[in-house]
């Protein structure tokens, strides 16, 4: 069962990869580390369950 902070952390990855690229073709390179940096937390903070739950659409298996 995914919550809405799992959910909410999800649209923020999104947000922050939306932004990054955005940065990232303007040419602004030091706001695009940021927002690489934010992004990379934000991927790193995903619950266990967030994990289990893409893995399982992927069909990875760690068997």
């Amino acid at each position: 069962m995914t919550t809405n902070f799992d959910q909410a952390r999800e649209e923020r990855i999104q947000m922050l990869a939306a932004l990054m690229r955005v940065a990232m073709v303007a040419g602004e390179r030091e706001e695009a580390t940021r927002l690489h940096s934010e992004f990379k937390a934000a991927v790193l903070a995903r619950s266990t369950e967030q994990v289990r739950s893409m893995e399982k659409r992927m069909g990875v298996s760690h068997a």
